[in-house]
């Protein structure tokens, strides 16, 4: 009976002891469990740092690259307006320059404009000082008569009244003085006649005369006291002129304009290339650039081919 109740404590002590290992066991199981738990906890924590440190990184390195973008935008935007500003200026500078250019070409053109006088109000402004003289000779039962061409003045020397300068050789075509002679003038409807009383003076060598109209009307006090100046300079070789006066084949009844140079200079004389024909004789001839009478044309005829025409200078008159 003791072997029996012995038997049954041993198999009760080797249970409690399989109870104890198993419990042991279990514990430790648990334990190492636990503590692997704890370190794939930990491990995990760490990993989620880390991958949340590289996102940050990351997050930090796509700020910083917004930053540079935004400035690099920002910064082409002050470009573009610069640019723009350039071009603007640009642009003015271009306006102000045509502008400027074109405000010289007028300047240019102006200039160039008052160096070439205009022809057409020149003449204008002589044509009603340019009288048409016509003289008569009777030889026998035959009346010959000339004509050419005058300038009336309000005073020339010591005569106060209106008066023509004309050449000489007109008034003697036909060998000796006229018996009479007839001044007209372009505006006035009035035929004035003298006769050799009426002339003032003259000088056969130098070809000119200087006759006083009688009884003058208002027309011809009007034209002789227009302010036109007589030339204190003389113009130089290739200078323009105008030839006024009534040559044979031009107007009948109105002053005819010819154009030229001055070709030479010959003493008392400037030779000019303007056309002067008969009758242009006696007229005026006209410094255009400074607008002034620069003396009277004559016709000279060498044998059958016409030559370039003289200009006797008025200051040897005056």
């Amino acid at each position: 009976m003791l072997k029996k109740l012995w038997s049954k404590l041993e198999n009760k002590r080797y249970l409690l002891i399989a109870l104890i290992i198993v419990a042991l066991f279990a514990f430790f199981v648990g334990w190492r469990g636990f503590a692997y738990f704890k370190a794939y906890q930990a491990s995990q924590a760490e990993r989620n740092s880390l991958i949340d440190q590289q996102l940050n990184f990351h997050q930090n390195i796509l700020n910083d690259y917004g930053l540079v973008l935004r400035a690099l935008i920002s910064e082409n935007e002050v470009v573009a307006e610069r640019i723009q500003e350039e071009r603007e200026q640009r642009l003015l500078s271009q306006l102000e320059t045509q502008a400027a250019n074109q405000k010289i070409a007028k300047l240019e053109n102006d200039l160039e404009e008052s160096k070439n006088p205009n022809l057409s109000e020149i003449i204008s402004g002589w044509r009603p000082k340019i009288a048409k003289l016509r003289c008569q000779w009777r030889q026998g039962n035959k009346i010959l008569s000339a004509s050419g061409s005058a300038v009336v003045f309000s005073q020339i020397g010591d005569n106060l009244q209106p008066a023509i300068l004309t050449s000489y050789h007109i008034l003697a075509a036909a060998g000796s003085l006229a018996d009479s002679c007839t001044i007209q003038l372009p505006d006035d409807s009035k035929q004035y006649s003298v006769t050799e009383e009426n002339i003032s003076r003259y000088s056969k060598s130098r070809d000119w005369a200087i006759i006083n109209i009688p009884s003058p009307s208002a027309t011809v006090y009007q034209s002789a006291a227009t302010d036109l100046s007589r030339c204190t300079k003389e113009p130089d070789v290739g200078e323009t002129i105008v030839i006024l006066g009534y040559p044979s084949v031009g107007s009948k009844d109105d002053v005819t304009a010819t154009e030229g140079i001055i070709s030479g200079k010959d003493g008392y004389y400037l030779i000019t290339s303007a056309k002067v024909e008969r009758g242009n004789s006696g007229g005026a001839a006209i410094y255009a650039k400074e607008n002034c009478y620069l003396g009277i044309p004559s016709f000279v005829n060498a044998g059958d081919i016409e030559s370039l025409a003289r200009i006797l200078k008025q200051n040897i008159i005056f």
